[in-house]
């Protein structure tokens, strides 16, 4: 734990030298803020192509009748991701108890957490072709997020509202966007069940954040100048 305090310490002091620094997470944000640094949010948004992408996942969901699958994506080889699945695997058994579901985990690495699904229900594609990521996306209910406390903010959670698709999250994986339309968030195995018995709408299309990208164009034509 002190060396986890001593490591913090060095990188923070080491930030309040900076003329600026910009976060994806409001937590850091807040945090470094009370240390002295010029900190400000700027909440991630998918460039372009990786935004039309998630765009055609929203239009082929719009066409499809009935999604009933639920959907657990995520870099298993990340090891607070793989933490933060193997929790929710468990506290998706206790859901099982009172609610019947299916779901599918897919992503690098995932392979590993066959040892953790012994239920017909909870089935482990590993890491799996973009043209078939793509089907997982169009058929899922909703995707299922849950994260250990870490740093940093998950950008899948943005994309996923692009293409159209709810998420169901722990306050862990929710925040910096718990305020989003279309987030779902949880505290234990009981909100999560309840949440995954809902019919959930179609989350709304996050703004693009261009006051805060204003910002960070501004700082830098400002380095630019100098």
């Amino acid at each position: 734990q002190d060396a986890i305090f001593a490591r913090f310490e060095t990188e923070s002091q080491a930030l309040v030298k900076a003329d600026w620094v910009f976060c994806i997470s409001r937590e850091e944000e807040w945090l470094l803020r009370t240390q002295g640094a010029n900190a400000y949010y700027l909440p991630y948004y998918p460039p372009e192509a990786v935004f039309q992408r998630f765009l055609e996942v929203r239009a082929a969901r719009h066409n499809r009748r009935e999604n009933s699958r639920f959907l657990i994506h995520g870099n298993a080889n990340n090891p607070p991701t793989c933490k933060g699945m193997i929790e929710q695997i468990e506290w998706l058994k206790k859901a099982r108890e009172t609610l019947v579901f299916e779901v599918d985990i897919v992503g690098y690495g995932t392979e590993k957490l066959k040892e953790y699904c012994d239920r017909a229900d909870f089935v482990v594609h590993g890491s799996v072709s973009s043209e078939h990521l793509h089907e997982f996306l169009i058929s899922a209910k909703a995707a299922l997020i849950h994260q250990v406390p870490t740093s940093g903010a998950l950008t899948r959670i943005p994309e996923l509202l692009i293409a159209g698709i709810p998420v169901i999250a722990n306050r862990n994986a929710a925040r910096s966007t718990s305020d989003y339309t279309g987030v779902y968030q949880y505290d234990d195995w009981i909100e999560l069940a309840d949440f995954m018995s809902r019919s959930l709408e179609n989350p709304e299309i996050p703004d693009r954040p261009l006051t805060q990208e204003k910002r960070l164009i501004d700082c830098l034509q400002t380095f630019m100048i100098s």
